[in-house]
């Protein structure tokens, strides 16, 4: 019986259904839990593409990076452990790797557990900003409410 329930639900991606679209690098998630390579925070975002200054900027903003990127620089190295930097950090290096890509579907587990309140609610509203501008439908599970006000629809489970 369940399964005639969820036969009913109908995923769509700027109007066009989800279950006709290319997934390749169309559909990119970002967890709590990423991984970084040991390499600079820039090689870590960028992964050999080459993207402008006025990107990366933007990015670094959108994903609250701009003051860390400022006091530690993109050169900074991650070491193999992540031991030299915070859990925060990293969660926001890895959403910055993502969403410069602009995939047409974003999905976001849980990507401010490790982030206080005032980031996590500025966060929020700057990836949605983003996602709006750029054409990204993003699917946000979160144990926090932050994306609520910027949501078409909120589904709790």
């Amino acid at each position: 019986m369940q399964e005639d329930y969820y036969e009913d639900i109908n995923i769509k991606i700027n109007d066009k259904d989800a279950s006709k679209l290319d997934y390749n690098c169309n559909i990119l998630c970002v967890t709590q839990d990423n991984y970084l390579f040991h390499d600079t925070i820039l090689n870590n975002i960028c992964c050999g593409i080459n993207y402008s200054k006025e990107e990366l900027e933007e990015i670094y903003n959108v994903c609250e990076l701009t003051n860390f990127i400022k006091d530690y620089k993109e050169d900074k190295e991650v070491d193999q452990m992540d031991s030299n930097i915070s859990g925060g950090e990293k969660q926001r290096i890895c959403l910055a790797r993502i969403l410069i890509r602009k995939p047409k579907l974003l999905l976001l587990d849980e990507i401010t557990a490790s982030l206080d309140k005032n980031t996590t609610t500025n966060l929020a509203k700057k990836v949605s900003e983003y996602c709006k501008k750029n054409d990204i439908t993003v699917i946000a599970i979160s144990h926090k409410n932050e994306f609520d006000n910027y949501a078409n629809k909120v589904v709790k489970i």
